[in-house]
């Protein structure tokens, strides 16, 4: 159980305190936690009195393991920002991200997202740091979001050059894109659509008429930021194992694009994007389909999540259609090397091998590349 104090003053030994809430709280296994400033019980003041922009504001905050009221402080760091200030006379959207560090220096990550403040608990180097702050990619603003341990990008990927869609996507350099119609506005509200090939970046050498060769063992960068990879299987499945009662309703924006609005209860804010088939200009605008990396042994098919009203699947359809792509921040992977129980682990920028003691006078050698 935690209990957040906001301290107004010029330094946290004589600041007072002018609002204060508190939260229970459960940490995933990776000892993370997420709770909504704002949003707990409130023990002292008014959240939406807060006077941001008079002196200057500390967070303050104490816990107590056992569930209880026994609190002890655990860190007080100064907002150098104003994260959750709206702007005066006018309706806007937050935006800005504050860190605050405990006694220890672990950094804590304060943000605010369409008017939801939120802190997160996030250790050193974590993939959770900083997300639910929007970001820069390529000119244009991404929004985030923290579902199940992982980040993932809350819209689909705008990336490229529009081509028309009686075009085929190559291999040149360049990233480019197909719009729903034929229409670039439909690429500013839906996102881009991509053919699989250019989606994974020809990475392996990869094409829509070839498998990949190697076959892909890590993260697939694809046309993503760096630092963050196209989803895999595991990476969907763990949103389908989160919402297992209607995961369609639960991942779907809550707007009126879709002929049945979603509940968009992870925030995952899915638009009915289409697709693009063949030579067509677009097909399905009440659906949604997002492509996975996936190695295959089939040269022309890979893998889909298809999402439309109160359903979804996983299908293979050509590679040469036109899908969105969603984005998903790099975590550690655990890859099965090629030398029996031996194992690599890639994490961001950092990799380790794991590697048993040969048995029966063996020698081995490995190469990392």
């Amino acid at each position: 159980r935690f209990r957040l104090t906001i301290l107004d003053g010029n330094s946290p030994s004589v600041s007072s305190g002018i609002y204060s809430e508190s939260h229970s709280v459960t940490t995933t296994a990776s000892g993370l936690f997420q709770f909504q400033i704002g949003g707990g019980t409130v023990e002292n003041g008014n959240f939406s009195s807060i006077p941001w922009s008079d002196n200057q504001k500390y967070v303050k905050l104490e816990v107590d393991t056992n569930g209880g009221t026994n609190y002890k402080h655990f860190a007080t760091s100064q907002l150098v920002s104003v994260p959750f200030a709206l702007a005066a006379g006018s309706a806007g959207t937050a935006g800005s991200t504050s860190s605050i560090k405990d006694q220890n220096g672990t950094p804590y990550t304060v943000s605010t997202q369409n008017g939801s403040p939120t802190l997160v608990a996030t250790g050193g180097g974590s993939v959770l740091a900083g997300c639910g702050a929007d970001f820069l990619y390529k000119d244009q603003y991404y929004s985030t979001v923290v579902i199940n341990g992982q980040c993932w990008m809350a819209e689909n990927l705008n990336v490229g050059s529009m081509i028309t869609t009686s075009t085929t996507q190559a291999n040149n350099g360049l990233f480019e894109k197909y719009c729903y119609g034929n229409d670039p506005a439909k690429c500013s509200q839906f996102g881009g659509l991509y053919q699989w090939a250019e989606a994974m970046d020809y990475k392996s050498s990869a094409t829509n008429t070839t498998a990949p060769n190697p076959v892909f063992q890590d993260f697939v960068q694809g046309i993503c930021p760096k630092g963050w990879h196209i989803p895999t299987y595991e990476d969907f499945l763990g949103l389908k194992d989160l919402y297992p009662t209607n995961v369609s309703a639960s991942l779907r924006s809550s707007n009126n694009l879709w002929y049945t609005p979603g509940t968009n209860e992870s925030n995952f804010n899915l638009l009915p994007a289409g697709s693009k088939l063949g030579t067509g200009s677009g097909f399905l605008l009440s659906s949604t389909g997002l492509w996975y990396s996936h190695s295959t042994t089939n040269a022309n098919t890979n893998y889909l999540w298809s999402i439309s009203t109160g359903s979804n699947s996983f299908t293979s359809p050509t590679k040469t259609d036109g899908y969105s792509v969603r984005c998903v921040k790099n975590g550690c992977m655990d890859v099965q090397a090629f030398a029996g129980q031996d194992f690599l682990q890639i994490c961001n920028d950092s990799v380790q091998l794991a590697a048993l003691d040969p048995g029966n006078g063996l020698k081995g050698r490995w190469t990392v590349k």
